[in-house]
């Protein structure tokens, strides 16, 4: 993500003067390319989507014996990427390098959300997802799951529909174009409605 590609460029120039010559790096989508292009780090990414299934598609990634990853990541989440790329032969360490929090809202920003009007939501992953409902569960907001829910990926929009969303919206990529793009289709949908 270009979360984990920020701090591990944060802790890595305290140790490496130049990047290492030789090493391939690997990345799930767009803004992660582009934070290690910031870099001058050339960094494949999946053709198609920005998921860890995309990327496990990558020609590099399919025989992998005796290789090593260090897989850079926020603390918890999925674990296909490791998992799949260690069947295939490599040696992966996790880096952990940074951890999602449930934002603290105040009753001032609660009584704001509860009273604007909505017109979609955005969730970039399943943890977003289940911190949305946990969020409308407690203020009892349950108007709010037949308003569109915008999500990065099939999987993601599999869980938002079992957690009871109405419109769920998979907009193939968690990069803000995929998202634009989404909103854009969304407003002319309703307009042509409305």
């Amino acid at each position: 993500s270009p979360s984990a590609a920020d701090c591990l460029l944060d802790i890595a120039e305290d140790y490496w003067p130049q990047w290492p010559v030789g090493t391939s790096w690997y990345g799930l989508g767009e803004g992660t390319r582009r934070r290690l292009a910031q870099a001058d780090i050339d960094c494949d990414t999946p053709d198609q989507g920005d998921t860890s299934e995309a990327l496990l598609q990558n020609s590099g990634l399919q025989q992998l014996e005796g290789q090593r990853f260090l897989l850079a990541a926020g603390e918890g989440g999925r674990t296909l990427l490791a998992d799949s790329l260690t069947e295939r032969g490599a040696q992966v360490t996790r880096l952990s390098l940074y951890r999602r929090e449930k934002p603290k809202l105040n009753p001032v920003q609660i009584q704001q959300l509860l009273t604007a009007t909505i017109d979609a939501l955005v969730a970039t992953s399943g943890e977003s997802v289940a911190q949305l409902v946990s969020f409308m569960d407690n203020a009892q907001q349950w108007q709010r799951y037949h308003t569109p829910l915008l999500v990065p990926s099939h999987r993601v929009a599999e869980f938002a529909s079992t957690q009871g969303f109405d419109q769920v919206i998979d907009t193939q990529g968690a990069n803000p174009e995929a998202i634009v793009s989404a909103l854009k289709l969304l407003a002319t949908s309703a307009s042509v409605k409305g």
